[in-house]
């Protein structure tokens, strides 16, 4: 009897450890096919291998095999396109590989997880985790995957509008010379071709789409890419070609959710700008339900843009306005992660400056810091209150769309895109130890917020005021662009600026459009000047550039900044004609090419006509 309890435990002792040691065996086969499936975008049969090396993962206890799974998981679920569980997946598994003390594998999930947040846009964590992951790839000394980190890096910067900076890191990432056809490298060119093709330059971003190619040469990734070059380039046919070839693939595949809302909303454009707009619409909106369902604010921000845009040529004015609402909800939303995420970087300079200067120049550094959050937040309530007060005033249909154009028109003006790019020079002059033009910058965009502040609930100010605003904005982009162009104001002497009415916030766009489309793309230096003179009545405001002209600087816009450059001027003119109690804006505003003595075009002239209203009238309508 004795013998027999001493054989049952020998047998017992012997059998627990090797089905501890059968789990972990399974744990890995399942996590290294897991990861075989990722390889092939087999994202469903990915997670449910994943599942299963997560199961057993838990019957070894151990935190490395737990963490591993997870993070396969993690990336299965992004690949579908569900980024909110993959990114709450991929911080589950930071949990269990910090806990182990895995560099490596905590520096990868860190790079996922960088990725996915940038799906999300949410560009403060984006940056906080990739950041982590580069230091981390340091300590182990893996060359191809902090390529990979310092390529992230720079696409973040990419999508907050920081251009410069993140071209400055995928060069850096190229002077790691990652292998042709490698994953790296296929991954450093496509950036470098989403890069060029934010700036403008299509057949620069072609070459590097081109060289993504090998070592992949049927990737859908790529061929949405030449989807979108081919597109900007207006040549619809080649662009269909390959927005339909990858929506093909997508549709009836698991593969990447990503990819069939991006061909569905290249397909739209390509039908929108072929008049089919039965098409158009079916496609935007087929993509506007995936991206509902998936939560990804910068497809659903295009598919309303687009909605809009077809609702408008059709007529359906109603469904239109809805759809532009939305898609203005989403721009303000993503701007505002943008705005965090510039924060974040302007911190992490300052933090990476002040290990190196002097304790007087840390101070000053972060005062500058401070003392742009402080404006910006200032300026974030101010404008808030501002909308909410305007909205629960309106009463009428009329006051309803005055002042629906107003603030329309007030965001074109003083966009946050605009607040970016100031706050984006302060930090470049705060990098190059320029503290001087730092603080003359700083000083003089303070200026211009406190007085858009000021007028932004008027819809009327003096001639003189708006010129001061104007006069502001106008030195602060010399001083950024290095004196780039000088300007001139003028007004005959019979006209007295304090005593002459003019719509708020009117001039600046104008001037905005004449330095960036006209006069920084020119190898003379820019002038711009601002006439202005009384008829009757009519004050008359000519703004003449000697910069490209109109037809260049539309060839060097993108498809959607032409669109949406062109509702802007609709808008305006609606304003002013609202303003003058005109019939058609036509009458109010025009643009037209300026040629010299021999009949090329040598800039462009904008000519504003404003009924005058004396000052003490403005009381009547504010």
């Amino acid at each position: 009897m004795m013998r027999s309890w001493m054989l049952l435990f020998l047998m017992i002792g012997y059998l627990c450890p090797l089905k501890a040691q059968d789990a972990e065996q399974l744990c890995i086969r399942y996590t290294r096919q897991g990861g075989d499936y990722l390889a092939e975008f087999r994202a469903q049969e990915a997670l449910s291998v994943y599942r299963k090396a997560l199961s057993y993962a838990y019957e070894t206890g151990s935190n490395f095999y737990i963490g591993s799974a997870l993070k396969g998981m993690g990336q299965a679920i992004w690949y579908q396109g569900i980024f909110k569980e993959a990114a709450d997946t991929m911080e589950s598994s930071l949990h269990y590989l910090r806990k182990q003390d895995q560099a490596w594998q905590t520096a990868t999930s860190l790079r996922l997880l960088s990725n996915i947040y940038d799906e999300l846009g949410n560009y403060e964590k984006a940056f906080a985790a990739v950041t982590e992951a580069l230091e981390l790839y340091k300590t182990v000394s893996d060359r191809q995957n902090m390529l990979l980190s310092i390529v992230q890096m720079g696409v973040l910067y990419k999508n907050i509008g920081d251009y410069a900076m993140s071209l400055e890191l995928l060069r850096k990432a190229a002077a790691l010379h990652p292998s042709r056809g490698n994953y790296d490298y296929r991954e450093m060119n496509t950036r470098f071709g989403d890069l060029y093709m934010a700036m403008k330059q299509p057949d620069v971003a072609l070459s590097f789409y081109r060289n993504a190619r090998y070592g992949s040469p049927s990737n859908m990734r790529i061929y949405l890419k030449f989807g979108d070059y081919f597109l900007f380039k207006n040549q619809l046919d080649s662009a269909y070609y390959y927005y339909h070839d990858v929506y093909l693939n997508a549709k009836d595949s698991s593969k990447n959710i990503n990819h069939k809302m991006s061909a569905l909303l290249g397909l739209s454009n390509v039908y929108y700008n072929r008049n089919r707009l039965d098409e158009a619409l079916q496609t935007a909106t087929e993509a506007l339900h995936d991206g509902d369902l998936k939560g990804t604010r910068q497809h659903r921000q295009n598919a309303h843009f687009l909605l809009s845009k077809i609702y408008s040529t059709q007529g359906n004015t109603t469904l239109a306005f809805e759809h532009y609402k939305q898609y203005e909800q989403l721009k303000d939303s993503i701007s505002s992660d943008q705005f965090k995420g510039h924060l974040y970087t302007f911190k992490q300079k300052n933090d990476l400056e002040k290990r190196a200067d002097e304790l007087r120049f840390l101070k000053q550094q972060r005062n500058f810091l401070i003392g742009s959050i402080a404006i910006i937040s200032v300026l974030g309530i101010s404008i808030f209150f501002i909308i909410a007060l305007r909205h629960k005033n309106e009463k009428l249909q009329l006051q309803h769309r005055s002042a629906e154009l107003e603030m329309q028109a007030l965001r074109a003006q003083m966009n946050p895109h605009f607040i970016f790019n100031c706050l984006s020079a302060i930090n470049h002059f705060i990098v190059k130890n320029e503290t001087d033009l730092a603080s003359d910058y700083l000083t003089r965009f303070s200026r211009l917020i406190r007085q858009v502040l000021a007028h932004s609930g008027k819809s009327i100010i003096t001639l003189e005021e708006e010129l001061s605003m104007l006069k502001l904005y106008l030195d602060m982009e010399q001083l950024r662009f290095k004196d780039a162009f000088d300007y001139y104001i003028h007004y005959d002497a019979g006209i007295q600026p304090s005593m002459v009415s003019v719509p708020s916030l009117l001039l600046q766009p104008f001037c905005e459009n004449a330095i960036w489309h006209g006069l920084l793309h020119q190898s003379r230096k820019g002038k711009l000047t601002i006439d202005f003179s009384l008829y009757k009545n009519t004050l008359i405001c000519k703004i003449t550039d000697n910069g490209i002209g109109r037809e260049k600087a539309a060839a060097m816009k993108t498809h959607a900044e032409e669109k949406q450059g062109s509702y802007g001027l609709k808008l305006t003119a609606e304003r002013l004609a609202l303003y003058n109690g005109s019939k058609y804006s036509a009458d109010d505003f025009s643009m037209a090419d300026v040629h010299d003595k021999d009949g090329n075009i040598a800039g462009t002239v904008v000519i504003l006509k404003i009924r005058n209203q004396f000052s003490d009238d403005q009381d009547n309508n504010h």
